[in-house]
């Protein structure tokens, strides 16, 4: 299959371009965790106010409104519980940004190599494709695939941030437990196999022309590798059946399972577990904010029944003010004339209507408590849900990333396995977006400090952070 002039510079210039925005990317991130948030103590205070203190005169709406205010502060203080752990990961997580910046240093190294593109690839170098650029030699080859292999730790460590997302999210680890215990033991591996593989790779002579760059590939790329005899020995020499020579690998024998065994097995094993580890978090994350919503309706109920008694303490003492005052006894017959009220009489009425009126300004009807409290309640719903969605969505848009980094480049490879000729436009898409991974994780990093989560006006604040 031979491909345009355009199509061949378009291939070769991709990877260039992705490959430096995913720099400039994992830069950013890399910068920011190594000069801030490292240096930041471990946990984020959750502030939140007390509840008001009762006033001096006791009535049925001043005893509505402080119970709802104590209501109201155990709900903040649930909901400030039931997010503290998602929003201390993103602001202070030390394993958190550890895990982020081996990610981001891991990208960066390969996007570097996806930068170079084709011209490390040797000038003379056989492709069943037109290679655009390719000006290197076998040394050169030989670097680039060394550095590629070792990108293979960037899905790894997207696959420890989904751990540390099930334990620390789901399974309720501390900080301390995920420092102790699994983010050693992750960093270790995934940095033992990733040199391991590359190294291995060049002892092996694995590294050759892959069409789009230096990988693991065999060289000339129809020889016959050792896990796939010939029948004969004249097989070697020429196949009858498309007229081609084969010859035994002068580099790269048994590539084929190499690469499996190096990238696209891990790989392959790494799409389940992030998709499912993700989906475990989201369904955890969904089953506590309905716990909350039915702790918040159960609150509702609550409020409207003491709205309704408080209605009825009204009533009745209005009742009774009214029965007192006709059953007043006249202090005159009917046939006397009325008698001019006193001074004393006057003072006194002044006095009482005077404390009516300070009374009703003090203590706030019981409509307005009960609609105020409705009020707060919708208020610390709608703030629960919108946060326990960013504990999803964070999550997910890393999940994202990962998947379109290598979706491209695994149908690419399945297409090839099962002896399919890929179309040009798959192989343009694989070489855009497989570099492109560090951008893309440098927006899921720095989206929360553009689109913050939303606090609660008054009760409840948590910084926000990446």
């Amino acid at each position: 299959m031979s491909w345009t002039p355009t199509q061949q510079a378009a291939i070769a210039i991709a990877p260039k371009v992705s490959g430096m925005l995913s720099i400039i990317g994992s830069c950013c991130i890399i910068y920011d965790i190594v000069c801030f948030q490292l240096r930041r103590q471990d946990g984020v205070p959750t502030v939140i106010t007390s509840p008001q203190t009762p006033p001096q005169k006791t009535s049925c709406c001043s005893i509505l409104s402080f119970c709802s205010n104590i209501s109201c502060a155990r709900i903040n203080n649930s909901i400030s519980k039931s997010t503290s752990k998602f929003t201390s990961i993103l602001a202070t997580s030390t394993s958190h940004h550890r895990i982020i910046l081996g990610m981001s240093i891991s990208d960066c190294i390969i996007s570097c190599a996806h930068f170079f593109s084709s011209w490390p690839i040797p000038a003379d170098a056989d492709s069943e494709f037109s290679i655009y650029g390719n000006i290197g030699n076998t040394m050169t080859c030989s670097a680039q695939g060394f550095f590629i292999q070792l990108g293979i730790m960037v899905p790894l460590y997207n696959s420890l941030l989904v751990l540390y997302f099930v334990l620390t999210i789901r399974r309720g680890w501390t900080e301390a437990d995920f420092q102790k215990y699994a983010g050693p033991i992750g960093h270790t591996l995934i940095w033992i196999f990733g040199l391991g593989t590359a190294v291995a790779g060049l002892f092996l002579n694995l590294y050759n022309n892959a069409n789009l760059w230096c990988w693991i590939a065999s060289y000339p790329q129809d020889c016959v590798q050792t896990f796939q005899p010939p029948v004969d020995e004249s097989d070697y020499l020429f196949d009858a059946i498309d007229g081609s020579t084969k010859e035994p690998c002068d580099r790269g024998d048994n590539s084929f399972i190499y690469r499996f065994a190096f990238w696209y097995g891990p790989l392959w094993l790494m799409f389940p577990w992030v998709v499912l580890g993700m989906t475990l978090v989201y369904l955890h994350v969904l089953k506590q904010d309905k716990k909350m919503e039915s702790y918040l309706i159960d609150y509702t109920e609550k409020v409207t029944d003491m709205h309704e008694k408080a209605k009825q303490m009204e009533a009745q003492h209005r009742r009774m003010s009214k029965h007192a005052e006709e059953s007043r006894p006249d202090e005159d017959d009917d046939t006397s004339l009325p008698a001019e009220p006193s001074m004393t009489d006057l003072s006194t009425g002044d006095i009482s209507e005077r404390e009516r009126m300070d009374s009703s300004q003090s203590h706030p009807n019981s409509t307005t408590v009960h609609d105020q409290a409705i009020q707060t309640c919708n208020e610390l719903k709608r703030t629960a849900r919108v946060r326990s969605n960013a504990v999803a969505l964070q999550g997910i848009f890393y999940m994202l990333a990962f998947l379109a980094s290598y979706t491209f480049s695994t149908v690419v490879r399945s297409m090839q396995l099962a002896e399919k000729q890929p179309h040009w436009s798959l192989f343009f898409m694989f070489a855009l977006l497989k570099p492109l991974q560090g951008l893309m994780n440098g927006f899921v990093y720095f989206r929360p400090r553009f689109f913050p989560v939303p606090k609660n006006r008054q009760n409840i604040s948590t910084p926000m952070s990446a």
